[in-house]
């Protein structure tokens, strides 16, 4: 209780007054309020009694509509006070001057928090006057917002940790106190709210904005609604939040709105259901979406105010404000729904009918008036206006927050596969423009290249492309060779569009930061591992000139894709289908005007690979593979002769290793030798089918649903990244009995009792690379074979660190960890895996012929020792 506590003055408590009075404004409530609790417990250990009140005024921008609802409420908590034993009653009155004079005969005063200017107002005015202890209790929040940030915060992703590391302490259960000693009367002239519509006569509120029959306002109606969505509703959350036609949603925002039901009680409710996507996208959206919003509007003054946008969304919007708009619309128009747009109008009257827009289309309704208005200010005003009127659940942290984030709060630059790195500006004495390739190693269907030479020729200077050669983490001699072999190729590719390209002896970003000196700007493609990140934010950190990285290697760019980890491809398939059509755009090749005459840095000779891996010093214990030869041209060729003579029987034969059915085009994709761009755009030629889907599920859904794992979980290649009910099933039965315990060199070698296991092993070591079901098979039985679950993993990321030519690799890390339940679902329980899925020899000899498979493997091991 003690950190939602904020002693709003330096008083002490009255010694000569008579009661307790708790004011009661933004927690119109009985269930889950410490503000309440906290005052029977002071009423009690005063051994004086309590009562409750609320000032009754016409607030800023409210009609009738939210006045009847709160009113509704407000009937039901004098009864629900009453069966209490607490007096409750409503002064006409404005609240701080209410306050103030109740004060005058108090041993001390509560408040509940307010974050909206008004609300802090009356609490400032209230504080400065009365000479009694003013207390402030934080109950409508799980996590007080001072005490998840001292800050305003950027975005959901900053706020998010900080939260999820408090939650534990705060979700704590709230005992109800009882009043010993009861007030007989209340010490101000109650005024009667029995007759709603007298009342709103009475106030002389608006009436132009009708009542609602969709909501009753009241915690016992809030409480319904909550039993209803989590019953019904909430199992198929996360796939239908976003589709307004369903009313999938849980409608609590305008009980959320007046405090008639707590989040901790939602969140204690929902924490009974089974994990699930769908909770915790409820939870996301509840927690921490909302209480990032009670940070803006606590945290910055003008949170209903164009001025109060970040920078760099006023500057864009600025900057296009004198754009030509396709429809100009009045306030007017607006207000009666009358656009072109027949889903905008729907939403604008589902306001105005329903009190309320469903979430996406508050999202749309909200976009688009930035478009059809004279300026960005003038949409942000008509928004603000339109929100406060029509909305239930207006003229709140969450409606202001939902208004400004049309406007860019807590987001960032859309530029679809452009992020910009830093806030440095075109260095104006810079003489070239630089593209680090160093993802991308390819000129066909790469974006960063193309950008590169959009940026020279604009600024009429030459551009060269660079490599900075350095030891990579587990990497030795056989991925050093594939990637040599395809960065020979590329300087020729390169040179054949006359644009100079060098590899250098050097540190990627030791490199890229002695070349931005005099670059104009500095251009790279996009890595989603750690180390990869860390070279970026180091250039980043560094240079004086801008910094720009794009996007390349994805078909979806991972945060357009999704702004979260996601839990498995059923949650993140939908949002990549949605916007596959968008991003499937053929890419024209730009021709660079001006060329470079000279690399401005020492050039490293790559034409003997040998010599070169040698000179790095790179590992050679494992052994080149004949299978595999790198560079774009190749890529080209395996994915012609997949689609040519593969895909047709893809579905049926792509988990059979004994036909090598798959495409073999992970090497290539993992060193950015080509594109998944290119691919898709290739596979689209072809009919469709069932094998063609099942080729670009692989490829886009489950590929870059990795990039996901990787680019939001920093731990993707630790045990301690795997899912929590992953890991406490497999500690659950990390005591049971191994039928088999192999050391780490057993497993290498192939030293197993099972020949599939070896085979698989031996085809890691032959060819670089396992076909994907074995793949899959080889990670589930390491985990069986090890004296830990912690020991498998590791061991398992040795493994395919070292061995596979698409290794170190989202994909890889990313397969490693779904043996361990990532991306997967808790199964029926069994020995050593607890209730993850589980896989066995005789599951194979169903699938395939796996005689085949094992003469194959030995076939190939023969080879590759010749």
């Amino acid at each position: 209780m003690k950190e939602r506590i904020k002693y709003l003055n330096d008083k002490k408590v009255n010694v000569k007054g008579k009661y307790v009075a708790y004011w009661i404004q933004a927690s119109q409530r009985t269930k889950y309020n410490h503000a309440l609790e906290l005052a029977i417990q002071k009423a009690n250990q005063e051994q004086i009694p309590l009562f409750c009140f609320f000032g009754l005024t016409k607030y800023p921008a409210a009609n009738q509509r939210p006045y009847h609802f709160m009113l509704e409420g407000l009937q039901q908590l004098k009864t629900s006070l009453a069966d209490r034993k607490i007096l409750f009653g409503v002064a006409k009155q404005s609240p701080d001057e209410l306050a103030i004079s109740i004060a005058q005969n108090a041993k001390l005063l509560i408040v509940d928090c307010g974050y909206l200017r008004i609300q802090k107002q009356w609490r400032k005015k209230v504080a400065d006057t009365i000479d009694c202890q003013f207390i402030q209790v934080e109950t409508d929040v799980l996590v007080p917002v001072e005490q998840a940030s001292q800050k305003e915060e950027w975005a959901a992703k900053t706020i998010r940790p900080k939260i999820q590391s408090l939650t534990k302490y705060f979700a704590k259960e709230l005992n109800e106190e009882t009043l010993v000693k009861q007030m007989d009367k209340l010490p101000f002239q109650e005024y009667d709210i029995s007759n709603i519509s007298k009342v709103i006569d009475d106030l002389g509120v608006d009436k132009s904005v009708s009542i609602v029959q969709q909501f009753k306002g009241g915690e016992i109606e809030a409480q319904k609604r909550l039993e209803e969505f989590l019953n019904k509703k909430l199992k198929n959350y996360a796939k239908n939040r976003n589709d307004p036609s369903l009313n999938a949603t849980s409608n609590l925002s305008p009980y959320l709105h007046f405090g008639m039901i707590s989040p901790l009680h939602i969140y204690l409710e929902a924490m009974k259901f089974p994990p699930s996507e769908s909770r915790e996208s409820f939870l996301e959206e509840l927690i921490v979406r909302r209480e990032l919003s009670m940070n803006f509007c606590y945290y910055n003054d003008l949170y209903d105010k164009y001025e109060g946008l970040p920078d760099w969304a006023k500057n864009t919007l600025q900057e296009h404000a004198k754009d030509k708009r396709d429809y100009i619309y009045t306030l007017d128009q607006l207000e009666k729904a009358k656009t072109h747009d027949v889903y905008w109008n729907s939403a604008q009257l589902e306001a105005i009918h329903k009190g309320k827009i469903s979430g996406y289309m508050r999202m749309y309704w909200g976009k688009k008036v930035i478009e059809w208005t004279e300026s960005p200010q003038q949409a942000f005003e008509f928004l603000v206006y339109l929100n406060d009127k029509y909305h239930l659940d207006g003229r709140d942290a969450n409606g202001y927050t939902g208004v400004a984030w049309c406007f860019g709060k807590h987001d960032r630059p859309w530029t679809e596969r452009i992020k910009y790195l830093n806030d440095k500006k075109v260095n104006v004495k810079g003489k070239y423009v630089a593209y680090w390739i160093q993802a991308s190693q390819r000129t066909k269907y790469n974006h960063a290249l193309e950008l590169a030479i959009q940026k020279a020729n604009q600024e009429q200077i030459p551009l060269f492309c660079f490599f900075g050669l350095t030891k990579y983490p587990a990497a030795n001699q056989r991925p050093y060779h594939f990637m040599l072999e395809g960065l020979q190729q590329l300087k020729t590719s390169l040179a054949d569009r006359k644009i100079l390209f060098g590899v250098a002896k050097q540190s990627p970003d030791e490199l890229a930061i002695s070349i931005a000196q005099n670059a104009k700007l500095l251009i790279v493609d996009c890595g989603y591992l750690r180390i990869q990140k860390q070279w970026r934010k180091k250039v980043a950190d560094t240079i004086d000139c801008q910094f720009i990285q794009v996007e390349t290697d994805v078909l979806v760019p991972v945060e357009q894709a999704s702004q979260k980890e996601e839990w498995a491809a059923k949650t993140i398939r939908p949002k990549i289908q949605s916007l596959t059509k968008y991003f499937a755009k053929e890419l024209n090749e730009e021709t660079l005007v001006k060329q470079m005459d000279k690399l401005p840095f020492q050039e490293y000779d790559i034409s003997n690979i040998s010599k070169v891996i040698d000179d790095l010093g790179v590992d050679k214990s494992v052994s080149i593979v004949q299978q595999f030869k790198g560079g774009e041209i190749e890529a080209q060729k395996r994915l012609e002769e997949f689609l040519n003579k593969k895909l047709k029987n893809y579905a049926k034969n792509r988990n059979d290793p004994s036909l090598n059915a798959t495409s073999n085009l992970s090497p290539y994709l993992h060193f950015g030798m080509i594109s998944p761009l290119h691919i898709y755009l290739e596979a689209m030629k072809f009919p469709p089918s069932e094998s063609r889907e099942s080729f670009l599920e692989e490829l886009i859904v489950r590929r870059e649903l990795s990039m996901n794992f990787c680019y939001y979980n920093d731990l993707y290649d630790k045990y301690e990244g795997l899912p929590d009910w992953a890991k406490n099933t497999l500690q659950e039965h990390a005591k049971d009995k191994r039928d088999y315990i192999y050391t780490l060199d057993q497993l290498e070698k192939a030293k197993t009792h099972d020949v599939y296991w070896n085979s698989a092993q031996l085809e890691a070591i032959h060819k670089g690379k396992i076909s994907g079901y074995m793949r899959m098979y080889w990670g589930k039985k390491v985990i069986e074979w090890t004296e830990s679950p912690q020991q498998a993993f590791e061991f398992l990321v040795y493994l395919n660190d070292k061995y596979h030519l698409d290794g170190r690799d989202a994909n890889g890390y990313t397969g490693v960890a779904w043996c361990f339940g990532k991306h997967d679902r808790p199964w029926t329980g069994r020995k050593i895996f607890g209730n993850i899925r589980y896989m066995i020899d005789s599951g194979l000899k169903r699938k395939f012929d796996t005689g085949q498979y094992v003469m194959n493997v030995n076939q190939l091991k023969k080879q590759s020792l010749k």
